[in-house]
């Protein structure tokens, strides 16, 4: 059992790094990280682990915290109001947060977004001080260990978590280890069949398209203030993996259908946690259902 599950929007993640860290550091375990949202058998982990935790920190922003005082996502919606059923969670702020999201709008936030920026340390020790009425008192780990888990969290392995557990048995953190490595078990088994069912789908259309006179891939290109520039397959990748969109424009018969094509089969052979398929949105809005379901 975790004593902190963080909830955040994804965008959010190097300031949820850095306060993960802060906690990890200060001796509490937290439970935090990478959402797979389209994930049944995912999202019973964040359950499981949300349910289990003794405090649930959400952390609000411009990206998580609509101006209108909504939450963006409605995951950390939920994850919100689970912990807020039983008291347990807390809110703390990073940025210019408009209003206090609904249905929490009556809870107090802890202000971290002068510490966010490099001071302010007053304000996470708030937030230790707030933890230990909650879980208990913590004495930090020494450097050694620590910096041996927060290297299998990087590497987000089964074995690198097993291996800390070898290395450190009596860790605090060892408690986590069987969890950890059972999610990270689960996570790269959704990619795995994922990987393997875009690469089908992206095949089968690429088999269709595939004709003599049909239009090479178009360039890729970004707008720059001077024109159009050119643009690497590993830029667009990493802007994607950041949450970023990009939008492809040429006139029919262009070449687009092809470049989407060659993007998807790309990327889905660019790491093994990428994901690329290449989908039809006239079936797709026959279908309904959403996006993932069809």
């Amino acid at each position: 059992m975790a004593d902190v599950f963080l909830s955040y929007k994804r965008e959010d993640r190097e300031n949820v790094r850095k306060l993960a860290r802060a906690l990890q550091a200060r001796g509490f375990t937290v439970w935090w990280d990478n959402r797979l949202e389209w994930s049944g058998q995912w999202d019973r982990c964040i359950k499981r682990a949300l349910d289990a935790s003794k405090t649930a920190i959400v952390v609000w922003t411009p990206a998580s915290v609509a101006p209108d005082g909504t939450y963006t996502s409605d995951i950390v919606a939920e994850e919100a109001n689970r912990k807020a059923g039983s008291h347990d969670l807390k809110p703390v702020r990073i940025g210019g947060v408009k209003q206090r999201p609904f249905p929490h709008s009556g809870l107090q936030e802890i202000d971290l977004t002068a510490w966010a920026d490099g001071g302010d340390d007053a304000a996470i020790e708030r937030v230790f001080a707030y933890l230990e009425r909650e879980s208990g008192a913590r004495l930090p780990p020494d450097a050694t260990e620590l910096a041996a888990w927060f290297s299998a969290e990087n590497a987000n392995h089964p074995t690198a978590f097993r291996g800390f557990a070898v290395a450190f048995p009596d860790s605090r953190f060892t408690a986590e280890v069987e969890r950890r490595a059972a999610e990270t078990e689960i996570r790269a088994a959704h990619i795995g069949l994922g990987r393997e069912i875009g690469s089908e789908i992206t095949k089968s259309f690429a088999e269709e398209v595939n004709k003599p006179d049909f239009t090479p891939p178009l360039p890729l290109e970004i707008m720059t203030k001077d024109g159009p520039a050119g643009f690497a397959r590993n830029e667009l990748f990493a802007l994607l993996q950041d949450g970023g969109r990009a939008v492809m424009e040429a006139d029919p018969g262009g070449g687009k259908t092809t470049a989407l094509l060659d993007l998807a089969q790309s990327y889905n052979q660019s790491s093994d946690e990428a994901v690329g398929v290449f989908l039809r949105l006239k079936p797709l809005a026959i279908h309904g259902g959403g996006l993932m379901a069809f």
